[in-house]
């Protein structure tokens, strides 16, 4: 669920380090 949360979080406001940490999710 956190996963899910992050990349939530990472459409809502995609800040540079957001965006890393989403890119090594996927």
């Amino acid at each position: 669920m956190t996963k899910v949360k992050n990349l939530g979080q990472a459409r809502s406001k995609p800040p540079l380090r957001q965006q890393s940490l989403a890119s090594e999710i996927l």
